[in-house]
């Protein structure tokens, strides 16, 4: 985007405009804008809600913003509290806050030190959660990294190589034993910690303190914590 072809829309106190293509969008008041927002820039420091769809280069949330269609971006780093009503895709996705999206997430790197609630499928290259999320869907990556300062669920879980592992202290999260709520897990490579899961399947399965299992199926190798619970494990 040609920056000198665009006006900012830069809100100090309250404010609102019509959707449309901006260069620079900084809302440290109220800000509310009324359609689509195309524009280089969009930084929340205080509250927004946006009624559209946003196609940014770069979105950062520090304060309160709702948006109720999809959103596009190369970078989404949120540090505040943040809803998307539709289709998030972006290339990289930071959540230190409260992120809520309401249709699935398409990305390259997704980085979780907050909480993250996904009503759809999570795809991405790389997952890496040190918080809590819920993910109403699959969550599937090539690289998925979770340690687990607080409790966690997902319908499914598959990629390359998937490792989940208990953490201890946090000053963000009470230091109680956390658990991973999910359905199925499937992967090349799998190594779990306080994991509860119906069905785990991979090559290479490692299960964990922790974890209860109800079926293992394995090609490579299976390995068993004295302390994990299974319920039955197969080699394929």
């Amino acid at each position: 985007m040609d920056r000198k072809e665009h006006r900012d829309f830069v809100v100090a106190g309250r404010a609102s405009t019509a959707g449309g293509e901006f260069d620079r969008v900084s809302i440290q008041g109220d800000g509310h804008v009324d359609g689509d927002l195309t524009c280089t820039e969009l930084k929340c420091h205080g509250k927004s809600h946006i009624t559209g769809n946003v196609k940014a280069s770069d979105v950062k949330v520090y304060g309160s913003t709702r948006i109720d269609g999809r959103v596009e971006s190369e970078e989404l780093r949120v540090r505040g509290h943040a809803e998307i009503g539709g289709h998030l895709s972006c290339r990289q996705m930071e959540a230190e806050g409260m992120l809520h999206v309401g249709g699935p997430v398409t990305a390259e790197e997704v980085t979780l030190e907050g909480q993250l609630n996904v009503k759809e499928d999570v795809e991405a290259e790389s997952f890496s959660a040190k918080g809590v999320f819920t993910i109403d869907g699959l969550l599937n990556a090539g690289q998925i990294v979770v340690q687990l300062y607080g409790d966690c669920r997902a319908k499914e879980i598959g990629g390359e190589k998937i490792e989940v592992r208990k953490k201890g202290f946090s000053f963000w999260f009470k230091p109680f034993s956390h658990h991973l709520e999910v359905d199925m897990i499937e992967g090349d490579e799998v190594h779990l910690e306080n994991t509860r899961a119906n069905v785990v399947r991979g090559n290479r399965v490692i299960i964990g303190p922790g974890c209860e299992i109800g079926l293992v199926e394995y090609h490579d190798h299976f390995h068993r914590d004295h302390s994990a619970k299974v319920k039955e494990s197969k080699k394929l």
